[in-house]
């Protein structure tokens, strides 16, 4: 029980000096998600009331937006995640550093979590206010967003996974480097290999899940098909039975 209130307090005091970090990813969000959302949906809004927009389209459009359709987003989402990974763990490129915090009456792997979950905190509390922001203004300009809390944890899954991806990498290439311009240049490359074979999974994924689509909707339809023609010889042989 001491150790989780200790390593509670060491989070809350390591997010105390890294508030920098949670006001830089609060504007990033902000700008990101409702600064920008407001302003598309006035204009969408007043092309509704021209006729030359639906409001299907705007709730399409809005659904989209929220999740693959925000490039900002998921830029904001890999570039806070390389800042807080460097910021946490620069002091392991300092010798001066590492033997003063090793140098600490605290276990290694307190130290490490502690700054691996303030990094995570930083980032992701901010984005989780945005993204429930984003939700209240759209049922506010009346977009008629169905079943809410299950969009926000839905819209919510691509960028996290974006940002777990690229901070864990960068710890790991903090850690595994022993110079600064290093680190860069192995994140640099390592993100690109990432992103690169994780677009053709994600491709991958989809086409798959289109073609059993398909194929479970012929089936869907054959066995519909069938059962409509075994009911209807069914009755015919009730009938004339």
């Amino acid at each position: 029980m001491t150790s989780k209130n200790s390593l509670t307090k060491m989070i809350g005091d390591d997010l105390r000096q890294r508030m920098w970090l949670v006001v830089l990813s609060s504007l990033f969000f902000i700008l990101a998600l409702p600064a920008t959302a407001v302003m598309h949906l006035e204009n969408k809004l007043g092309w509704i009331k021209e006729g030359s927009y639906t409001q299907e389209a705007l709730k399409e459009w809005y659904i989209e937006y929220l999740t693959f359709g925000n490039g900002w987003v998921m830029m904001a989402v890999i570039i806070l995640a390389i800042i807080a990974a460097f910021s946490g763990f620069f002091y392991l490129y300092a010798s001066e550093k590492v033997d003063y915090y090793h140098s600490m009456p605290v276990k290694r792997s307190q130290l490490y979590l502690k700054t691996y979950l303030s990094g995570l905190l930083a980032v992701l509390i901010p984005y989780v206010i945005c993204q429930a922001a984003m939700l209240v203004i759209g049922s506010i300009k009346g977009v008629g967003i169905e079943a809410p809390i299950l969009l926000f944890f839905k819209t919510m899954i691509l960028p996290v996974c974006y940002y777990l991806l690229v901070y864990h990498f960068s710890i790991l290439a903090v850690v595994l480097t022993g110079r600064v311009i290093t680190g860069v240049f192995a994140i640099k490359y390592s993100i690109n290999g990432i992103f690169r074979v994780w677009n053709d999974r994600i491709e991958h994924f989809w086409n798959v899940w289109e073609n059993f689509s398909k194929h479970l909707y012929q089936k869907s339809v054959c066995i519909c098909t069938s059962y409509d023609v075994f009911t209807g010889w069914k009755r015919s042989l009730h009938e004339y039975g």
